[in-house]
């Protein structure tokens, strides 16, 4: 299979949301699955409750539909390709992906699929989800505002939606245990819809705050899950996470 990609796409958009996701771990390892003129991963955080899905547009002669490769390996491969490249190209077998243009050549070891298991749950199935309780954009100042409530709150490993009157608020820190510190800050006034508490994983944050384009969609599913939906022209990024019961 031979892929022409966009090179600042690949790497500030799906690989470096794949390492991010991963946790930066070194040898992480993703499925890549090419679907017509589209690449895309998706993945389960440790804890199972967050999910991420990256899909980047490509060109394809003689499409495999899945690889496995070792992300980070990837990102040192393409560190080493001059930066006048603007597309790369790449040769795909079931067992390596390799690269020449004459300057530099690299190859890298790809993995079987049964070493690198597909989540049984694929997020591009949310990515026109339309049954959702409520949505909302951050902006790069509520952004930053919450980055610095994450900051105070950092012992803490969960955060909550709660609706008081007709506000949303997002309060960190921990109602059961009250030795801990807790801060809030309005998300949105004058909001109609009924929405109760909700309570997530603070860990999930790490996606939001790192975003670089705003505004940010903030979805709340009827399952009371919560997505992000990052404003891109070519790309398709998706965060998710379930909610916790305590």
């Amino acid at each position: 299979m031979i892929l022409k990609i966009h090179k600042k796409t690949l790497q500030t958009e799906f690989i470096d949301n794949a390492i991010d996701f991963c946790g930066g771990k070194n040898k992480a390892k993703i499925p890549v699955i090419v679907d017509g003129t589209t690449l895309y991963t998706y993945a389960l955080s440790e804890c199972r409750n967050n999910a991420f899905y990256q899909s980047i547009p490509v060109e394809v002669t003689d499409p495999i539909p899945r690889f496995n490769i070792e992300v980070t390996k990837l990102q040192q491969g393409i560190a080493c390709i001059r930066n006048d490249q603007e597309y790369i190209t790449f040769n795909v077998t079931k067992q390596t992906l390799s690269y020449n243009d004459g300057h530099t050549s690299f190859k890298i070891r790809l993995d079987e699929d049964e070493l690198v298991p597909l989540p049984k749950f694929n997020p591009s199935s949310l990515l026109n989800h339309t049954a959702f309780i409520y949505e909302f954009d951050v902006d790069k100042s509520l952004m930053t505002d919450i980055k610095k409530c994450e900051t105070f709150a950092s012992e803490s490993l969960k955060f909550y939606l709660t609706k008081e009157n007709n506000d949303l608020y997002m309060i960190f820190g921990d109602k059961v245990q009250s030795h801990m510190d807790q801060i809030k800050i309005l998300l949105r006034s004058d909001v109609s819809e009924d929405i109760p508490e909700m309570i997530y994983r603070s860990s999930f944050l790490k996606h939001l705050v790192k975003m670089k384009n705003f505004p940010v969609t903030v979805k709340i599913l009827s399952n009371k899950s919560l997505m992000i939906v990052p404003e891109s022209t070519n790309t398709k990024t998706l965060y998710i996470t379930t909610k916790l019961t305590q």
